[in-house]
C-alpha cells in the first residue's frame, strides 16, 4: 500500500522523502544542483525533508552542517549504465526514509528513479540525452529508457529543469505534458557547505593573472557533449592574435581520466586545470575570468552560465536552444560545430567594449530571475498539489 498521511491539517507539515543518492554519488552537475537544492530545502518551513544520500566521507560532511533535514546514508558506489540500472534504480528506500512515520512525497533528484511503493513521486529530470538526437551518454540509454518506463508507470509529477528539457521529454519520451513542470535552478547561494568537486581541495592557491593575458574560464566536465576539442583549437588561433589562457574547473573524475588530459593542448593554448574548488573560491575565480565560455553540443540547462552572470561575467556559448533560454540576450553564442565561429566570437566580446558592457548588464538582470527560493516556493507548490491530487484519487477510489 502507499505510504500517505490521510490529510493535511492547517498545522500540518508535509513529510518529503528525498532520493539523493544518484546526484551526489556521480558529482557534475547533478550534484551541483543537489547540494544547493538541499541547502535551500533546509531554510524553508512548509514541509519537513528527509533525505537518502551515499554513505561516503563528502556527504557525511556536507550534511553535518545542515540540522534541519533529516539525514539518512546507504552504502552506495554505483551510477546507472545498461549493466546495472536495476543494481542502482532498483534499491527500495522508504524503508530508510520512513522508519519513524509515514512519507507523503516520494521524490527523486535524478531521472534514475528507484522502485518505491510511496505515492505520489516527483522525479527532476536535468536533460534526457541518452534518448536525443544524436544522443550522448550513450551507455546510459537502457537506464533512461527503464527510468521513463518507471515514471510513467508510477505517474510521476516530473520536474524540468528547462523548457529546453521539457521539449525534449515531450519528443522522446510517452511522460504527458501535463506531467511535466519547468522550474529551474537559482544561482544565489555560495558558501563552504558546497563545492563544485567531490575532491575539492579547500587550500587551492588561484593563479596570479597576468594583466597582458586574456583568462577564458571554462566550468565542467568532459563528456563528448562538451565538446572541448574545439575549444581548444579555438584558444590556440585566439593565441594567435593575443595571450590567452585557458583556466578549467571541475573534479578530475568529471570524465577527464577517461576523455582529457593536459597532453591534449597545445603549446600554443596555456591550459590551468584548477581541479574541484569550493563555493567560497567561486567569486575569485569569477573575478578573473575575462569570459566564462560553454561550448556544449547539448546541455539540460547551464547553471554556469547563470553563475558566471551573476558575478558580472561574460559569457560565450554555443548556439543551441537550451543556451538561447538560459542566456537571453545575455550571451555571445557561436556555432559549436566551427572552432573558427568560436574564435571570431572571443575576439569580439573581447574587443567590443560597449556591447560588453550591455551584455553585463543583462547577464545581471537575466540571472536574478534564477533564484533559490523561487525554485524551492515551485516545488513545495508542486508537492502540495500533487498530495491533493493523490489524497482526491484514493477518496474516490474508496468511495467507488
Amino acid at each position: 500500500m502507499p505510504i500517505i498521511n490521510s490529510e493535511i491539517q492547517n498545522d500540518y507539515q508535509l513529510i518529503i522523502g528525498v532520493d539523493a543518492r544518484t546526484a551526489m554519488a556521480t558529482g557534475r552537475g547533478w550534484r551541483r544542483y543537489a547540494t544547493q537544492f538541499l541547502r535551500a530545502a533546509s531554510i524553508q518551513q512548509q514541509v519537513k525533508f528527509r533525505v537518502v544520500l551515499p554513505d561516503n566521507e563528502y556527504c557525511r560532511t556536507f550534511a553535518s552542517k545542515i540540522d534541519e533535514i533529516e539525514w539518512f546514508f546507504e552504502e552506495f558506489h554505483s551510477r546507472p549504465d545498461e549493466s546495472g540500472c536495476d543494481v542502482v534504480m532498483g534499491r527500495e528506500t522508504e524503508d530508510i526514509l520512513a522508519q519513524n512515520g509515514g512519507i507523503d512525497i516520494y521524490h527523486s533528484l535524478t531521472r534514475f528513479l528507484a522502485r518505491t511503493q510511496i505515492r505520489p513521486v516527483v522525479v527532476t529530470v536535468h536533460d534526457i540525452a541518452p534518448l536525443s538526437n544524436p544522443p550522448f551518454k550513450e551507455t546510459l540509454r537502457e537506464s533512461t529508457r527503464v527510468a521513463v518506463r518507471r515514471m510513467v508507470d508510477y505517474d510521476a509529477a516530473v520536474i524540468a529543469v528547462s523548457g529546453f528539457t521539457r521539449d525534449e521529454l515531450l519528443k522522446y519520451t510517452p511522460i504527458n505534458d501535463e506531467r511535466i513542470q519547468v522550474i529551474s535552478p537559482g544561482s544565489d547561494s555560495f558558501d563552504e557547505t558546497s563545492y563544485f568537486g567531490i575532491n575539492s581541495n579547500p587550500e587551492i592557491k588561484i593563479p596570479d593573472c597576468n594583466s597582458r593575458e586574456r583568462v577564458v574560464l571554462y566550468i565542467g566536465g568532459c563528456g563528448e557533449n562538451k565538446n572541448l576539442t574545439r575549444l581548444i583549437e579555438s584558444i590556440e588561433l585566439q593565441n594567435e592574435r593575443e595571450p590567452t589562457v585557458l583556466w578549467m574547473v571541475g573534479d578530475p573524475d568529471w570524465g577527464y581520466s577517461e576523455n582529457w588530459n593536459e597532453n591534449q593542448t597545445t603549446r600554443n593554448v596555456p591550459t590551468v586545470f584548477l581541479g574541484g574548488i569550493p563555493d567560497v573560491q567561486v567569486p575569485t575565480i569569477f573575478s578573473r575570468a575575462d569570459i566564462l565560455v560553454m561550448p556544449s553540443l547539448h546541455e539540460g540547462f547551464g547553471l554556469p552560465l547563470v553563475e558566471a552572470m551573476r558575478f558580472g561575467v561574460p559569457v560565450c556559448c554555443s548556439d543551441i536552444p537550451v543556451f538561447r533560454e538560459v542566456a537571453g540576450g545575455a550571451g555571445w553564442y557561436f556555432d559549436p560545430a566551427d572552432s573558427r565561429s568560436m574564435h571570431e566570437v572571443f575576439t569580439e566580446c573581447f574587443g567590443n567594449d560597449r556591447e560588453r558592457k550591455e551584455k553585463i548588464a543583462a547577464g545581471l538582470a537575466k540571472s536574478a530571475t534564477y533564484l533559490w527560493e523561487k525554485h524551492m516556493k515551485e516545488v513545495i507548490d508542486c508537492y502540495v498539489e500533487e498530495f491533493r491530487r493523490c489524497t482526491l484519487r484514493t477518496e474516490k477510489g474508496a468511495r467507488l
